[in-house]
């Protein structure tokens, strides 16, 4: 009675495809906008607080037309104020113009490793770790690999696209982009590829 009973229990179990299953994971994305007109930016400038070891304010920083605008502020310069808004404007919709919004896309481990591979293979690398002295050209060659295999399009200011990315394009990214436009790129690629959990807000257990 039992075995019967087991037997009944055992075909009115669901099934499912687990090859189609797991084929079925998707992949984290973001996006990251980066400028190209570093003399822009630079007009533009920033007015931030300066703080000491126990992060108290000591200061004030004001560079470029952000720094004159917090400067006119603090003096109630009402018409300083608007003529430097309206340059600001200026320079904000030229900033604009040299944007390039890059679509990116997790891989799959197995990708991760063949790109690491790659870059092993390139600088002869056959087993342990890199030389220390060809540490920093290894550095940029295996990221130019993660952002040619991650990155899905690239997108500029008047909405024309590019594919996915070349190698050499990828490797360009650190030739010509200011270093500062490059981090933001490359941590959004971090976040993209390694952060550990689905998101923030989402179900705390599902830790990958």
């Amino acid at each position: 009675m039992t075995d019967a009973i087991e037997e009944l229990a055992t075909s009115a179990r669901k099934t499912f495809d687990f090859s189609e299953a797991i084929q079925g994971v998707t992949s984290r994305e973001g996006t990251q906008k980066v400028y190209r007109d570093s003399k822009t930016a630079q007009a533009i400038g920033h007015a931030i607080d300066l703080k000491n070891n126990l992060d108290m304010v000591v200061g004030r920083e004001q560079k470029g037309l952000l720094g004159k605008i917090d400067a006119a502020l603090a003096e109630d310069a009402e018409a300083d104020v608007s003529a430097l808004r309206d340059e600001l404007g200026e320079l904000m919709l030229a900033l604009e113009l040299s944007a390039l919004t890059f679509h990116i896309r997790a891989v799959p481990p197995m990708i991760e490793k063949v790109q690491k591979s790659k870059a092993r293979k390139e600088f002869a690398v056959k087993g342990g770790n890199v030389p220390e002295d060809q540490l920093p050209a290894f550095g940029d060659k295996y990221t130019a690999l993660m952002f040619a295999a991650c990155v899905v399009k690239v997108v500029n200011a008047d909405g024309a696209e590019t594919g996915q990315l070349t190698v050499a394009q990828a490797e360009d990214l650190v030739s010509y982009l200011h270093p500062s436009e490059f981090a933001k790129l490359d941590a959004k690629l971090r976040e993209v590829q390694y952060e550990q959990a689905i998101s923030n807000q989402a179900v705390l257990d599902a830790d990958f």
